[in-house]
């Protein structure tokens, strides 16, 4: 019921109180997102992150994901797990380090990020602690102006346990990243900055140890919000594909990339994100 149709309905003064507060209740995320865009001059940037499970263009999962990267013109994309000849051909891309501790494959990277402008000031080797090739970042020019982007692909829990060097223990590179991670965020504090990519921990905690899921907070407490927490929109679930925002940048829309295609076939063991930001304030 619209506010005029309430009116036409002659409703009593109580009832139409209350037909009111649904429709406000209705609208009002709407129209609040819409008057952020009209204070950030409409100005919008779209920034997504997904992890391919290294699937290789020319093969039918790997073109499907490379159509549906192309369709969300995004202005700026964190491919994990991944090649660059999945992402769309008229922008930049910026790589990790081609090794992470297991068998090299030609062209394979954990992280890469794709921008519609140019990267400058890139960085693939983050911190002394991080464990390599999980790592990249640069800055570029937006539509809000420019912020660094770091792209990261958090190592799962049995990273190096069984397979790779085999010299760590459960969730121990994980947590090893963190600490690294939270070092590189601490020296961006007084510029605008984006962190996307793989963190391989659902928000709210599901089914990890508490102890990594507490040193997921610590990382970003105080310094960063991540905007892709709880239930995602569109795909109706959570996810461990995350998009993190400095203070001063403020999410208007997060929904999710279903990591199924339309006729049912998984593309990938994980969903994506996309979230469209403004600056804060």
């Amino acid at each position: 019921m619209t506010v005029s149709q309430a009116l036409s309905c002659n409703l009593s003064p109580t009832r139409f109180a209350s037909a009111r507060m649904d429709i406000t209740a209705t609208l009002l995320p709407h129209r609040l997102r819409e008057c952020r865009l009209m204070a950030s001059g409409n100005n919008v940037v779209k920034v997504a992150a997904w992890n391919a499970e290294w699937a290789k263009r020319g093969s039918s999962r790997g073109d499907k994901i490379a159509s549906k990267l192309e369709s969300l013109e995004a202005d700026i994309i964190c491919l994990t797990e991944g090649c660059r000849e999945l992402l769309p051909d008229d922008g930049f891309v910026i790589e990790s380090d081609p090794d992470y501790g297991y068998p090299l494959v030609s062209g394979r990277r954990k992280a890469l990020v794709w921008s519609r402008n140019e990267w400058k000031d890139v960085d693939n080797f983050g911190h002394l602690s991080l464990p390599s090739g999980r790592f990249v970042r640069g800055l570029t020019e937006t539509e809000i102006g420019e912020f660094t982007v770091c792209g990261i692909c958090i190592p799962w829990r049995n990273a190096h346990v069984n397979g790779g060097r085999k010299d760590r223990s459960l969730w121990e590179d994980h947590l090893i990243f963190l600490t690294g991670l939270r070092s590189i965020i601490e020296s961006m504090q007084h510029s605008s900055f984006v962190v996307a990519g793989d963190f391989n921990q659902r928000i709210p905690r599901k089914w990890q140890p508490i102890k990594v899921f507490e040193a997921m907070q610590a990382t970003f407490d105080g310094l960063a919000d991540i905007a892709t927490v709880g239930t995602v929109p569109v795909i109706d679930n959570q996810v461990i594909d995350h998009v993190a925002l400095s203070p001063d940048l403020e999410a208007t829309e997060v929904f999710g990339i279903d990591q199924h295609h339309d006729n049912g076939k998984r593309l990938s063991d994980h969903n994506g994100v996309v979230v469209e930001l403004i600056k804060a304030g």
